[in-house]
């Protein structure tokens, strides 16, 4: 499959049968999937750390067994979902112990608190960063 076409074409599971059936290689998968986020990337800017070579010798060392065995993805920056939720938890806490009612005040430091890990993990101003709060 020169260049892999048809990669659009499949979901995780598709390309992972793919690989499973030997129709194609997790390298070659791992080359289209970059290809892809090099051609889009400047546009969106969603991915903000390639580790290209890091996936590459992921490969060369022997991928893990599993359902997509083979399929790259996208990580969510070494666990800053995780670490946005804590920052959450931690300044809504703050904002119930210091009885701060004004939801203005309560926005606003949440705002800054994001921010400052999002700077620190990625070195970079957000511009938006979409966030899910369950109060």
């Amino acid at each position: 499959m020169a260049g892999f076409a048809e990669y659009e074409r499949y979901d995780g599971l598709g390309l992972a049968g793919l690989v499973q059936a030997r129709h194609v290689t997790p390298e070659e998968l791992l080359e289209a999937a970059i290809a892809r986020v090099e051609a889009r990337n400047p546009l969106v800017n969603a991915v903000t750390m390639p580790l290209y070579d890091h996936a590459r010798r992921a490969i060369g060392a022997g991928l893990p067994d599993g359902p997509f065995r083979g399929v790259p993805f996208l990580d969510e920056a070494d666990g800053l979902v995780e670490s946005l939720q804590d920052v959450v938890e931690d300044s809504l806490e703050e904002a119930a112990e210091a009885g701060t009612r004004e939801l203005h005040l309560i926005q606003e430091d949440l705002h800054d608190a994001i921010a400052k890990l999002v700077y620190e993990r990625l070195r970079s101003r957000p511009m938006i960063l979409p966030v899910v709060v369950e109060v």
